[in-house]
């Protein structure tokens, strides 16, 4: 093959090769300022999309993950193969001699079409042959550098930060991806710039096997970087579940990768929105007008609050749920950082966020049914209406939460049943929320379910529990200082050395609880249902006789000595099956109380 040909066959080579370098040139930096304008609630936000620049398109964003590193990969791969073949032009095409008429001699530089790569290359192989293929210029070597970092390292950061930022999403799959495809990159790469010098050198050997060394180092690689991306994305708990030791290890050098949802806008924010204090009064208010109430809700009849409840629980309800959100049921949203984001209505049913931090987050009316919640910050959050049933709370942190009318039950559903723990005669156990030593301070639980709860030791100190059922509970050693039980609902629960310093009780139902050693030394104390319970064991109490005379019993309760048995009370045991009658009525005002003579005899008895 003549000279002429040759270098057309380079000329050709180069001019490609820059063609498909300038079109990846463009689509690294395309990539590149979208990655820089992506936020991680771009994964969970309502739309999940990402706006790609200059055009205004938006593409779902785990899509744009997946297609992003490919496509450059595609082009970066296609560009090196003529880079290969341009290396091998150059390395075997000698020098021009000089002419003869004039002795002077042409380099190769001045007879091939001027690109990054030919300036650069030419210059490495005159730098190592000294045969004149390229003039001396003073910044050549800057020239190399700039080649290596335009044509292979600027992809590489590019690709390093897809796969980095696709972290957060915990969605192995994408992120196993930009790492396959960084490390293909790499490969590639690092074997260009090595056939480059192998080929530009002095022997011009050519490169047609790699070494072993190299292969083991490019599979080591590409391990590390796909255990990297498993790790940040899975963790290794369930991968290495029987080797703890390892999986803490591993855990501690490659920890998962938690998401910045910070403030994010999870769903759709109305402009009329208004927070739970401010519609609260507003319905309020509503309901008074439409039902003629002229008094303050303080002062309102049990069946007005319970009409209005049951209305105002369907419109918060219908509000939250009609909100636009993501469908986020079963994500990972492991330690998360959701703090005061907006999230009101979302779907998090069976959704994994173990120690994620929601401290502020306004989630009222979302449904965390079923999810993993083991130290989950919500401190401070507006929780009011959420659906947290049968969701696996241990280690939750609750202080100064707004819970009103939130679902804590925790009940085996049938097509659960499966899962279920069982008896020793096979039949599925019932399950109660597990929340043990769990701190309520300064937590609203207004209206919340818990539904049989373990609640040992739990902190109610200056809770609000109006309407709160804590039927069935287990209270042993709660602390309620300073709570405040409207009509709470403390039924069949043990109270066994609970607290109850400085608390109002107000038409608590106390029925048939267990209150052994028990404090009772309560701020107020009126309206109390006491229906089969034994108060004789109680730790301390400042209730007197005129305090026991505002409760209501029946011959089954048994007073703390030296209290006489208030005359309304019925000298007979009330069947557990009118319980609720009785209550009603005497929440409703129906069995006012009766003075005693000045004997102190009573005058009658029901």
């Amino acid at each position: 093959m003549n000279t002429e040909i040759r270098l057309s066959h380079i000329s050709n080579l180069a001019q490609t090769a820059r063609t498909t370098w300038l079109g990846l040139l463009g689509l690294l930096i395309f990539v590149g300022i979208t990655i820089m304008a992506h936020k991680d609630s771009d994964f969970f936000a309502h739309g999940a999309s990402t706006t790609l620049p200059i055009i205004g398109v938006e593409v779902p964003t785990d899509a744009f993950f997946l297609a992003a590193p490919l496509l450059v990969t595609a082009f970066y791969c296609y560009m090196n193969i003529f880079l290969f073949g341009l290396w091998d032009a150059l390395g075997k095409i000698d020098q021009i001699p000089p002419d003869p008429e004039t002795d002077e001699m042409t380099p190769l530089a001045e007879l091939i079409v001027p690109t990054i790569f030919t300036i650069a290359a030419l210059w490495y192989r005159n730098h190592v042959r000294h045969d004149g293929s390229m003039p001396a210029r003073i910044l050549g070597i800057w020239t190399v550098i700039i080649a290596v970092l335009l044509g292979w390292a600027f992809c590489w950061v590019v690709l390093a930060f897809v796969w980095w930022r696709s972290m957060p999403a915990h969605e192995p799959l994408i992120t196993i991806v930009a790492a396959v495809c960084l490390w293909v990159t790499l490969d590639v790469g690092l074997y260009a710039i090595s056939a480059a010098r192998a080929q530009l050198g002095k022997k011009a050997p050519s490169p047609t096997a790699m070494r072993p060394i190299r292969i083991v180092s490019s599979i080591a690689v590409c391990a590390a970087l796909i255990l990297t991306s498993y790790g940040r994305t899975k963790g290794f708990d369930t991968l290495l579940a029987a080797y703890p030791i390892a999986s803490e290890r591993l855990t501690k050098l490659i920890p998962l990768s938690r998401a910045n949802l910070r403030e994010a806008h999870l769903s759709v924010r109305p402009r009329d929105w208004l927070v739970w204090e401010d519609w609260r009064k507003e319905i309020t208010s509503e309901f008074a007008r439409r039902e003629g109430i002229d008094v303050p809700y303080a002062a309102w009849t049990a069946e007005q609050k319970i009409n209005f409840d049951k209305e105002a629980r369907r419109l918060w309800q219908s509000l939250t749920h009609s909100l636009d959100h993501q469908n986020l049921e079963n994500r990972d949203l492991r330690g998360a950082d959701l703090s005061f984001a907006f999230m009101a209505g979302i779907d998090l049913e069976k959704a994994d966020l173990t120690g994620a931090n929601l401290k502020g987050a306004d989630a009222s009316g979302a449904v965390f049914k079923s999810a993993h919640m083991q130290n989950v910050n919500l401190s401070g959050a507006s929780l009011q209406g959420a659906n947290l049933s049968r969701a696996f709370l241990k280690g939750v942190r609750f202080v100064g939460a707004q819970m009103q009318w939130a679902d804590l039950t925790y009940d085996v559903e049938e097509e659960d049943e499966n899962d279920a723990a069982l008896s020793d005669d096979g039949v599925p156990v019932r399950q109660f929320l597990q929340l043990p030593e769990a701190d309520f301070s300064s937590t609203e639980l207004e209206g919340v379910k818990f539904g049989g709860a373990n609640l040992r030791d739990a902190n109610f100190t200056g809770a609000g529990l109006e309407g709160t059922s804590l039927a069935g509970s287990d209270l042993q050693g709660a602390d309620f200082s300073f709570a405040q039980l409207l009509e709470t609902d403390l039924s069949y629960s043990e109270l066994q050395n609970a607290h109850f310093w400085k608390s109002r009780l107000i038409g608590v139902d106390l029925s048939s609880a267990i209150m052994t050693s028990t404090r009772l030394d309560v701020h107020t104390i009126e309206m109390n249902f006491l229906v089969s319970t034994d108060l004789s064991n109680l730790s301390s109490t400042n209730m007197n006789q005129e305090d026991f005379d505002k409760t209501f019993g029946d011959a089954t309760t048994v007073l703390p000595p030296g209290i006489e048995t208030p005359c309304h009370w019925p000298d007979y045991a009330i069947s557990g099956r009118y319980h609720y009658r009785w209550h009603a009525d005497w929440m409703a005002g129906k069995i006012p109380p009766v003075a005693r003579r000045p004997d102190g005899t009573c005058p009658n008895k029901l």
